[in-house]
């Protein structure tokens, strides 16, 4: 269960058609007469695959259909109708059972999910025969469910057992994937969860920037690029297309770090930074070559004066308060990478 659940939500996870459930299970026996113990699920929604010309329609209304959370949302903060034509798939829920918790089947199950979408799983037959009933007839959809004669009502209807039913649990080896660019989630940030995320590959590109009501945290979006062979056929980004929307959205938090995350927990705000803190030797003349810089408030590089201070600074010479107006400058020139130097998350 979780505070946004209903039971309406069992209705939806049996008939949506954008829905999946996969579940993790331990070692199954081919003679097995009984349901093997489910060590994990995760729900699954398809979203995307909008056409551009919708997507540039809603965009220039000011619109965020209902639906497709991940791609309007994306396609609102970044003002890029492209992204909404992507084909992926949202994570909803991951459950695990409450016997096992925090043993790492949870994260088992997401890496086997992607796996699969990335289309490392191996196909065990083009296509699987189901085995019905003593009779040695194969699954028929008319067989799952009770008949109604002409002209009998649903009230009158003949109920009878079942001449053969549809498998309950598939192997991934056993059913295709969906062709997507991108696996995403979106929930309430907390440094646990964002860790579980990123490990897994899944990056942040989008934090909402007033908190929860009933939970205080901060709504957020991760995504992870699916390689080119998982991609549908026809037009596809470049490989790296989401590092630009990711490293888009690293400057702008910087920015909101002082102001409506300015609450932000220390560790919380480096987590999502995630800045590059050991550099290797000829990263300092990369930089000069490229003629990167530190600019102040004005658009200015720092002055003769203001270097002055700073090395008075760091020699003890004076107090903290003479520099703390370049502080904002130089930290937001650390994490966009224009200093390279190695400092320790402490520092």
């Amino acid at each position: 269960s979780h505070y946004k659940n209903s039971p309406n939500d069992l209705q939806m996870l049996s008939d949506a058609p954008a829905h999946r459930l996969f579940v993790l299970l331990p070692p199954v026996q081919n003679n097995a007469t009984a349901l093997p113990e489910v060590l994990a699920v995760i729900q699954v929604a398809l979203e995307g695959a909008v056409s551009k010309k919708s997507a540039q329609a809603n965009l220039a209304a000011g619109r965020a259909p209902q639906g497709d959370l991940i791609p309007w949302t994306v396609a609102q903060q970044f003002q890029d109708a492209e992204f909404p034509t992507l084909s992926g798939a949202r994570i909803v829920r991951i459950a695990t059972h409450p016997e096992v918790t925090r043993a790492g089947y949870g994260t088992r199950a997401l890496q086997q999910l992607v796996r699969y979408y990335q289309g490392e799983v191996p196909d065990l037959s083009e296509e699987v025969e189901i085995e019905g009933g003593d009779d040695g007839e194969g699954y028929k959809p008319e067989d799952s469910a009770p008949t109604v004669e002409d002209g009998e009502s649903l009230l009158e209807e003949t109920l009878k057992p079942r001449g053969a039913l549809p498998p309950l649990l598939t192997s991934l080896g056993e059913r295709r994937p969906e062709r997507l660019h991108w696996l995403g989630t979106s929930f309430g940030v907390t440094a646990d969860l964002l860790r579980f995320w990123t490990k897994t590959g899944f990056l942040p590109m989008y934090l909402r920037q007033t908190a929860s009501d009933l939970t205080g945290e901060y709504s957020t979006i991760l995504v992870r690029e699916l390689s080119p062979a998982a991609s549908p056929s026809g037009p596809s980004p470049a490989p790296g297309w989401l590092q630009a929307f990711v490293q888009d959205f690293r400057t702008r938090l910087l920015s909101m770090l002082a102001g409506a995350h300015r609450d932000m927990a220390p560790a919380l705000a480096l987590s999502m930074l995630d800045p590059k803190i050991r550099h290797q030797e000829g990263d300092q003349g990369e930089t000069k070559a490229e003629g990167k810089s530190v600019t102040r408030s004005d658009g200015e590089v720092l002055s003769a004066f203001d270097l002055k201070r700073l090395q008075s600074y760091a020699n003890n010479l004076v107090d903290h308060h003479l520099v703390q107006d370049l502080v904002p400058s130089l930290s937001r020139a650390y994490f966009s990478g224009r200093i390279p130097v190695n400092l320790s998350y402490g520092q």
